[in-house]
């Protein structure tokens, strides 16, 4: 009797305690904003560096008040306006030194670079292009200087140049930590002309030169920038250039492993005249897109080219006849828009790339992904991925250990598709996301995250955990 009685309150005590503990876990289950740790990145006032190509006419104050309405706060600085052999002649009354002064009152800061027909190439004659033309002018007393940009996708015999001479120019006369010694690259997808005569090199052998030469560089905010345009036109059909992902996947990895910044070009506007051509965007979609494709890799510098047009080269650019078109006005948006949370991305740092194929996309596949099938890594804490058209995922690390992951819709966006997300987490209690600058914190149900993803939109996720 004993013993049924003990067993009866056994069991009895055993429903109790299971729907107590029911009970519980349903409160537990309930999460509140208030249970969720949310860090919280303080504005500082940093911001990325945003510049385009062929700038205005810097000495024209109303010209550099447009170029920094548009959203740029750096400008690649050169004397076209004014004839090489005269830069510095007139002293304190000459329009290039009027530029500068205008650039620092405007608000824009400035890389001093050589003349446009001599961008593509470091010249082989002495002196140093730099100390030519510059010899009479300390660029310590114009504040808007903050470096150099020497050389534009020099080829690998360049490089040698750059380190012999431009190099140890910069460090004995702007070293110190204050300048910046810049230049920009071409990307891994990858070119002979990259490697130029000098055939037995490979595209490995032309970046890690560069970057040894940047890292023995005396200077502040070192970058390893690249250009390569996705958006493109063959024919009249639209089109993302399937070594995308592989080329910024790659200048992202070795920013990363030289712990310097990552510079990239979102888009040019035109170009070519060989049956294809970089695609002229002509809605705010492609913009968006473009600048959170390369924002998605860690992208600390976002360039474009270029802001004047130039018919002669079949540039479009954001400035026709002296006046802002619409792709002026979609990048002033869309840099705005960044510019809101900028301080919070600039708090992480990229760690790896993940792809997902959507349900509905035009095959099972895609040309972009399979080129960095071996680098894709999952995202941690989460469970699985669903969406209707493709998508990329990069994952993020802040100082402090909190991850978070910048999620793009990749389908084509000249389709004006609306692309559907889930992403389902194994632990993270709740989300804070940013959409269009603006934060949104929400409590997750059974750990799903599901959000509608716009034509060209990227949202910078943070799963969230429980205090």
């Amino acid at each position: 009797m004993k013993t049924k009685w003990r067993k009866s309150l056994c069991l009895t005590l055993a429903l109790f305690l299971a729907c107590g503990a029911a009970g519980c876990a349903e409160k537990a289950s309930t999460v509140k904003i208030e249970d969720l740790y949310i860090p919280v990145y303080e504005d500082n006032g940093q911001h990325y560096r945003t510049m385009a190509d062929m700038p205005p006419n810097l000495a024209d104050k109303a010209q550099a008040e447009m170029y920094k309405a548009a959203g740029f706060n750096f400008a690649p600085y050169t004397e076209d306006f004014v004839l090489a052999s005269e830069v510095a002649m007139d002293g304190e009354d000459s329009k290039y030194i009027k530029g500068l002064k205008n650039c620092e009152e405007v608000g824009i800061d400035v890389f001093i670079r050589p003349h446009s027909g001599k961008t593509s190439s470091v010249p082989t004659t002495e002196p140093c292009y730099f100390e030519e033309y510059f010899s009479t002018i300390d660029f310590r007393d114009y504040p808007a200087v903050k470096g150099f940009f020497v050389v534009d996708e020099p080829a690998y015999g360049q490089l040698e140049d750059l380190e012999s001479r431009y190099l140890t120019w910069f460090n004995e006369n702007y070293g110190g930590g204050n300048f910046e010694f810049f230049a920009n690259l071409y990307g891994c997808h990858t070119r002979n002309w990259a490697t130029g005569e000098y055939k037995d090199k490979t595209y490995n052998d032309y970046v890690e030169k560069y970057l040894s030469i940047v890292d023995r560089a005396d200077a502040a905010n070192k970058t390893h920038s690249i250009d390569f345009y996705p958006l493109r036109v063959y024919d009249g059909v639209y089109d993302m250039y399937e070594y995308n992902l592989k080329v910024h996947q790659d200048a992202a990895t070795r920013a990363k492993a030289h712990n310097v910044g990552l510079g990239a070009y979102a888009q040019a506007f035109g170009g070519n005249a060989d049956g294809s051509s970089y695609r002229i965007p002509s809605t705010f979609a492609e913009i968006n897109w473009s600048l959170y494709n390369i924002l998605s890799f860690g992208a600390t510098t976002l360039k474009f080219f270029c802001y004047r047009s130039y018919e002669p080269a079949g540039l479009a650019g954001m400035i026709t006849d002296g006046q802002p078109n619409e792709r002026y006005y979609f990048v002033q948006e869309a840099l705005k828009l960044i510019e809101k949370y900028d301080h919070v991305l600039l708090s992480y740092k990229w760690d790896h790339l993940f792809t997902n194929v959507g349900t509905g996309s035009r095959s099972a596949t895609n040309q972009a992904f399979e080129h960095v099938r071996g680098v894709v890594k999952p995202i941690t804490d989460v469970k699985n991925v669903k969406s209707k058209y493709d998508i990329t995922m990069n994952e993020f690390t802040d100082a402090d250990g909190n991850k978070a992951f910048m999620l793009l819709n990749y389908d084509e966006p000249m389709m004006q598709r609306n692309n559907k997300v889930t992403v389902t987490f194994k632990e993270a209690d709740g989300v804070m996301y940013y959409r269009n600058g603006e934060p949104t914190t929400k409590v997750l149900k059974d750990g799903k995250f599901e959000i509608d993803l716009q034509s060209g939109e990227g949202v910078f996720v943070i799963p969230l955990y429980k205090k």
